[in-house]
C-alpha cells in the first residue's frame, strides 16, 4: 500500500510538472531555456532535465537493484526542447504504474555528497528511494516556481511546496 501511495504521489508531481510546462509552451516558450541569475543562472529546462535524470535513473535501476543517481544521462534536448521534456515526464509517469514490487525491495543507491569522495555507497529500499525523488523533485519545482513568478507566469499556490507543508497551511486556515 505504501509503495502505490509513494508512486501516485510522485505521478501527481509529474502531471503538475507537465501542466505547467504545457503552460509555458503554450504562452512564453523562451522562458524555458532562459537562464535566471537569481536561481544560479540555470533556466528552467535544465531543472526539469534534471528532475527527469534521476527518475530515469531510479527506474533503469531497479532492473539490477542499483541506483546511481550519479551516472545520470543529461540529456540536453530535454533542457532544451520542451516538446521532449514533456514528452519524457509523461513516459516517466507511465513507467512509475509499472512499479509493482514491493515497498521494502532492497536496492543498492550510489550518490556522491561530497566532491572528493568518489563513490558512495548504501542499501536502501524502494519505498525510501520514490520518497528521496519525491521529495527531490518538490525542492527542484519550487526553484522553479520562482522562476515562472519572476517571469509573470502562476504555476500554482501549491507547485512545489511539501505535501507537509500544504497541510500545515490548511490546518492553519481552519484553525483561525
Amino acid at each position: 500500500m505504501n509503495l502505490q501511495i509513494a508512486r501516485s504521489s510522485n505521478q501527481s508531481l509529474l502531471i503538475d510538472l507537465v501542466d505547467n510546462l504545457s503552460l509555458i509552451a503554450k504562452d512564453q516558450l523562451a522562458i524555458f531555456t532562459k537562464p535566471e541569475m537569481i536561481a544560479g543562472n540555470v533556466s528552467v529546462g535544465k531543472q526539469v532535465r534534471h528532475i527527469l535524470d534521476f527518475y530515469t535513473v531510479l527506474i533503469e535501476g531497479l532492473d539490477n537493484n542499483v541506483i546511481d543517481y550519479d551516472k545520470r544521462e543529461r540529456d540536453l534536448d530535454i533542457e532544451e526542447n520542451i516538446s521532449i521534456a514533456i514528452d519524457k515526464a509523461l513516459l516517466i509517469h507511465q513507467q512509475l504504474q509499472q512499479i509493482t514490487d514491493e515497498s521494502q525491495q532492497s536496492v543498492i543507491v550510489s550518490l556522491s555528497t561530497d566532491v572528493n569522495i568518489a563513490y558512495m555507497q548504501g542499501k536502501s529500499t524502494l519505498l525510501r528511494e520514490l520518497q528521496f525523488i519525491h521529495s527531490h523533485t518538490t525542492h527542484h519545482m519550487a526553484i522553479i516556481s520562482i522562476m515562472l513568478r519572476l517571469n509573470q507566469m502562476d504555476p500554482g499556490i501549491n507547485f512545489g511546496k511539501a505535501p507537509s507543508t500544504i497541510a500545515y497551511e490548511e490546518q492553519l486556515v481552519i484553525t483561525h
